[in-house]
This record gives C-alpha cells, structure tokens and sequence, in this order.
C-alpha cells in the first residue's frame, strides 16, 4: 500500500512537471491576467513550470521559437525570435538552437550573437571590434579622449601664455594700480566683516568664531530664521522616522517578503517552487492584502503627518515670538508712524525736530537717532522706478568718466 501510494505521489509530480504552460500573461498596464492562455510572441508571460525552464521546451509558436527567461522575475518568460533574445534579457543574447533558448554571451553589450564567443550586432552606443570578440563604448572610439585631452591642455596653455604676456606689456598708469588696490581691499574688507563672528567690543577679544553647540535658538547670529531653519530639519526627521516606522510595519506584518523572495530573480538560478499556478495565486491574494493594509497605513499618516505639520508650524509661530522678546533687534527701537500729507511730511530735520518735542513731552530724555520718510508710489511706480534707473545710469556714466 506504501509503494502504491508512493507510485501515485510520483506519478503526479511527473504530471505537474511535465503539464506546465502559461499561467498568464503580462498587459499594457504591467499587470499579469491570470489564467492558462496560448503562448504569444514578444510579450512577457507567466509560467508555472515549478521544475524548471525545460518544462517549456517546443512550447512557444514557430514563429518565435526561442525561449528568454526575465532577469528579475522568476515566473516570467518570453518566446522571441533569433535576434530578440537582448530585447528581453539583455544578459542572455546568444540564440541557442540547439535547446532552443536564449542563453549567455561570451561577448558583453552584445545584442546578437553569432556564437558563443562571437559578437554580431552590439547594443546601440556601441561599436563592434575587427575580431567580432568585444563591444567598445561609442564615446571612446569616436571622441578619442586622449587626442581632445591634448588639445584641450594646449589651448589652457596658450591662454595662460596669451595672459602673461598681456599683463606684462600693458602700461598702467599709477592711478589705475591705486584704484585697483583700493578696489581689492575695499572687496577684502568687505568680505572680511560678512563672515559670521561672535562680536564683542568691551572684551579683550573684539570677535571669535561661534561654537558649534551654540544655540541658535537663543543666541542672536543672524536672526531668528537661522534656529528656525535647524528647525525645519528636526521636523524633516521626524517626518522620516514615521514614514519608514509606517511602511516598516505594514512589511513585516505581511508576507510580502516570502512573495518577494519567490517571484524576485532570474529564472535560470532562482527556485522555481513558487512558480505553481496555485502559489501564483495566494502570491496575487498577498499581494492584495499588501496594498490595502498599505492603503489604511498610508491614510492614517496622511492625517497624522497633518497633524504634526500644524504643531510644528504652531511651534515655529511660538519659537519666533520668544526669540524676539529674548533678543533686542533694531527693530525693537523703531517706530512706524502714518498718515501724513505730502506737505507736512517733506522735510526731513523738520519731522525729526517736531517728533522729538512731543516724545520728550512723554519721556523728557527721548532722542530721536534719525528719521526716515517713505512715500506711497504704488499709483506712480512705473514712472518712479523709471526716473531710479535714469538715475543710477548718470551715477555710473559720471563714475566711470563718460558723458551722462
């Protein structure tokens, strides 16, 4: 009775190995269509040949007779002719008619191969050597890098010879080699006060360089956009961190793995087991089960990240208010005052004089630094930014010695 099981077990497993065929077949969309179907050719298709690709063996039409296997999915197939075994696998080029499979070159970037070791069209970019035995990358034959090269070093020689020679023949007037200098230390000087320092006029060290655990939240260096700015990257973190924690968890509670491990790799290499019609479709079932646990995850961090994108601008809101209150910008000793008529409000030292009696009639030891008007033009700005342009286009034809 044993054996007679054991017969009938062995007797089955010949059948499956040998009844394999075409479980389904990939669309326009990417998507596979389940079901047995008649093998087509150049179209990618799904096989449930759980022994391996000889199972499909004289399965494909006579008019692509050749059998690529994918090189990512292990399920996947594709019956082609002689030369698009590379369009299908671009590693399994050489059409072997033999087993009537597309099988390895010895030749690499060949697209078709005349023998094992023998090249007879190369990928595109790619040039075919005299020997037919290897596919040279387009670029290096045609540009010929070593000949740009010298040309290229001769032309930065010659420029750098064109330059020497013009700065030693020019005449240059004293005048110009003072303005230039002036020039170059007015540019240095500037440079020199745009580096951030930490400025101190009544210590023995006037400036030095901040550290680097500094707070920025609280240390006035260059306003308050600077700590809210480390700010948007503590929030980008945390945004990170429940992402992957979200997809992470939606993984490992699936058995998207096991799928995964099955169906990715090539065919040739890969075991074949999950290549059964039945597995491909609790593969499918997973798979579903996969997107919808994702669709829900993805849903509730939709509205959690809202959640926590309105906290951190609250926070920022909050953050800017009690770095002003703890630091004294020149902000904090201005005034902003509206309402005047064109003809009160044009003379300068006037306004100032006028502002500072009623202040001191307040405060008696108020000073006023400066008073600055501001006009409203915005009926007027494109006449105004006109008359500006005029302008500053007399300022440097009078600065440069030519005639306004």
């Amino acid at each position: 009775w044993a054996f007679m099981v054991q017969a009938e077990a062995t007797a089955a497993a010949a059948g499956a190995a040998t009844h394999c065929g075409v479980s389904g077949i990939v669309n326009r969309s990417g998507f596979i269509q389940m079901g047995h179907h008649r093998p087509v050719c150049n179209r990618y298709m799904a096989n449930d040949c759980v022994e391996g690709l000889h199972g499909l063996d004289g399965l494909c039409p006579s008019e692509c007779p050749f059998v690529v296997p994918s090189n990512s999915y292990t399920c996947l197939f594709a019956c082609v002719e002689a030369g698009g075994c590379a369009d299908f696998n671009k590693e399994m080029p050489f059409a072997n008619h033999r087993t009537m499979r597309c099988e390895h070159c010895g030749v690499r970037f060949c697209k078709v191969c005349a023998g094992k070791d023998l090249c007879k069209k190369c990928h595109a970019r790619f040039i075919l050597s005299e020997d037919r035995k290897a596919c040279h990358f387009d670029i290096s034959e045609r540009l010929q890098l070593e000949k740009v090269g010298l040309i290229v070093g001769a032309l930065l020689a010659g420029l750098i010879l064109f330059a020497a020679c013009y700065t030693c023949t020019r005449t240059r007037s004293s005048e110009d080699a003072a303005r230039n200098l002036m020039a170059v230390r007015l540019a240095r000087r500037h440079r020199h006060f745009c580096k951030v320092q930490d400025w101190n006029s009544t210590g023995s060290c006037i400036r030095s360089r901040y550290s680097l655990c500094a707070n920025m939240h609280r240390r006035m260096v260059l306003g308050v956009g600077l700590g809210l700015f480390y700010n948007s990257f503590v929030f980008l973190a945390i945004v990170s961190l429940l992402s992957l924690a979200g997809t992470a968890a939606v993984f490992h509670g699936s058995r998207m793995r096991t799928a995964l491990v099955g169906l990715v790799g090539r065919s040739d290499q890969q075991d074949m087991s999950s290549c059964a019609a039945r597995r491909q479709m609790d593969l499918h079932q997973e798979a579903v089960e996969f997107a919808r646990a994702n669709f829900a995850m993805l849903t509730g961090l939709y509205i959690l990240l809202f959640a926590v994108s309105y906290l951190y601008g609250s926070l920022q809101k909050r953050r800017a208010a009690a770095f002003d209150a703890e630091n004294s910008t020149m902000r904090d000793y201005a005034l902003e005052l509206k309402g005047f008529g064109p003809d009160t409000a044009a003379d300068e030292p006037a306004l100032r004089e006028e502002l500072e009696d009623r202040f001191r009639e307040v405060v008696p030891s108020a000073e006023l630094v400066g008073v600055s008007i501001c006009y409203d033009y915005h009926s007027r700005a494109q006449e105004v930014d006109e008359q500006l342009w005029r302008f500053m286009q007399r300022l440097d034809g009078s600065a440069g010695g030519e005639a306004p």
